[in-house]
């Protein structure tokens, strides 16, 4: 068997080394905009452009500044127009597309590149060379001229030196030939080839001249499609028939390697089929059969069993058939009798603070949906979906100086002294606790039904005791509706701020020597704090009372 392609087909490939590729075949750089390029195909057959791009490199630059991709398929003798977006109607009339690559002067070169081989294939100037306003091409430039291509240039130019001589230039501004190029067609050549080929025992040559059977490299000389010679190198590689002896062992039975037979029993077989080359393989098979056999068994599961073999899930009472591969290699197959036990599930709703321990073992701190899974009276799995609200209570707290606000606005407040083992201080049962006195304080909240106490807050500015001067004053009535008096026990000069239950201060009232102090607030019902502070004595004392 000879595995050589067929000749046409190699020989047509080898065909021409012009009229191969894609090039520049119209070059425009008029006034303003009119700016526009063509790349033609000189081939036989449409080119995909997704395969090329178009680079331009500015001013002498070695790196490019734009690039188009172009796209779309180019018919066998097709053009495609770029024109500038901004050039006259006449130009964007043949244009395929519009580009920025356009936007060049006369100074910038342009160059197209196959991107599957990496191969340039044309050059429109000298990349990496700065020729001031352009580079001379004959009578004309690349700037303020019309370039087309000579009708005798079949192909692209990477040496500007050779490719500024391959233009014919016309004046500025025109285009009567954009959209169109015209080509002297490729003469045809001798051609030549290069073929490497394997056969068996021996190769007869493509001219019939001669009949080759070792391993080396040959030439024969045929005519190509053009009618010229073309010359044929061969790298032959020549194989004679092979014979193989294989040991075998094989389940049941063992087709032959031809598969024209299947032999049931050990023994020594023949068989021939081609080799890896093509050529005849002579196969001495010395077999041993070994046989299948068939197991029966049970299983229990919870849900679903997996079979031995993995292959299959069985959810459901049943006998079912599995197969496995016994001692000797061969298939062993599994008849089961399967009994299903299911799980159970079940829902819960609960509510923690802080953390919630599920009934695995799980230990939670945010609420949500979760899913536990625990043995059930059967010993299957007992799935439980627990809804989960966990309470976490602010128990932040604001400090100025001497005033502690607990920042979470509930009603239930229980003020501790650190200082005695956290001992409830009597009465301090608000969000706002002024201490009279320097220590560690804390506020324990009960929110929920959960309980937690916060940090210890330093006090440590008391200055001046306002026991004395606090119990000297009288502030009715209280209850309120917002108006009220304050009554010192003697005269005196200050000012007096009212606070709500936050600690701000929502009103403030000047006072000099004297003992009775008019107040008006206008708010709502709530928990007010009045606050006095003396001006030569430096006495301060603060009061609460209720609006209603």
């Amino acid at each position: 068997m000879k595995l050589l392609l067929p000749l046409a087909l190699l020989l047509s490939s080898f065909g021409y080394s012009q009229c191969a590729e894609l090039f520049f075949s119209e070059y425009i750089e008029g006034s303003s905009s009119n700016k526009a390029f063509e790349i033609y195909n000189p081939t036989a057959e449409s080119i995909d452009l997704t395969d090329y791009v178009v680079y331009r490199n500015n001013n002498g630059s070695f790196t490019p500044t734009d690039s188009l991709f172009p796209q779309g398929v180019l018919p066998a003798a097709g053009i495609f127009v770029v024109a500038n977006p901004s050039a006259s109607a006449s130009i964007l009339a043949e244009k395929d597309t519009t580009h920025t690559m356009t936007f060049y002067n006369g100074d910038d070169a342009l160059w197209l590149k196959k991107i599957s081989t990496g191969d340039t294939l044309d050059i429109i100037g000298d990349i990496g060379v700065d020729p001031g306003s352009g580079w001379p091409v004959g009578v004309g430039a690349t700037n303020n001229f019309t370039l087309i291509r000579m009708i005798g240039i079949n192909e692209g130019q990477t040496n500007w030196a050779i490719g500024a001589t391959e233009w014919d230039v016309f004046p500025i501004n025109m285009i009567d030939s954009l959209g169109s190029h015209t080509m002297t067609a490729c003469p045809p050549c001798e051609t030549s080839a290069f073929v490497e080929d394997t056969v068996c025992d021996e190769f007869i040559s493509p001219s019939g001249e001669y009949t080759w059977t070792e391993t080396g490299t040959y030439m024969d000389t045929i005519l190509n499609v053009a009618g010229c010679d073309s010359v044929i190198t061969f790298d032959l590689t020549v194989y004679n028939t092979t014979g193989t002896l294989l040991v075998e062992t094989a389940c049941d039975g063992y087709p032959a390697p031809s598969g024209d037979e299947m032999w049931t029993e050990s023994g020594l077989y023949m068989d021939t089929i081609p080799n890896i080359f093509g050529c005849d393989s002579v196969i001495t098979v010395n077999l041993t059969v070994n046989y299948s056999d068939v197991v029966f068994d049970e299983a229990t599961a919870c849900d679903s069993l997996i079979s031995p073999s993995g292959l299959y899930v069985w959810t459901e009472n049943g006998t079912y058939n599995d197969t496995l591969t016994n001692m000797v290699g061969c298939d062993s197959v599994l008849i089961m009798d399967v009994t299903i036990i299911y799980s159970s599930t079940s829902i819960i709703t609960v509510a923690a603070c802080k953390t919630y321990t599920s009934p695995s073992g799980n230990v939670w701190t945010s609420g949500g949906a979760y899913t536990d899974t625990i043995p059930n009276h059967i010993g299957c799995d007992s799935i439980i979906t627990i809804g989960l609200t966990i309470y976490n209570i602010d128990v932040t707290v604001t400090q100025d100086a001497n005033e502690l606000m607990a920042d979470n606005p509930i009603e239930f407040f229980q003020w501790l002294n650190c200082d005695d083992g956290y001992s409830e201080i009597p009465g301090e049962t608000e969000q706002l606790f002024i201490a009279s006195e320097n220590g560690n304080y804390a506020v324990e909240i009960t929110q929920d039904g959960c309980i937690d106490t916060s940090a210890c807050y330093a006090v440590t500015q008391v200055g001046i005791k306002t026991q004395d001067f606090k119990n000297g004053i009288e502030l009715y009535p209280n209850p309120n509706k917002g108006d009220f008096m304050l009554e010192l026990a003697n005269p005196a000069s200050g000012v007096v701020n009212i606070r709500n239950i936050m600690g701000q201060v929502i009103a403030t009232r000047n006072f000099s020597e004297t003992t009775f102090i008019p107040l008006e607030i206008e708010t709502g019902t709530g928990i007010y704090f009045v606050e006095i502070v003396t001006t030569k004595q430096s006495q301060s004392a603060m009061l609460k009372f209720t609006v209603n």
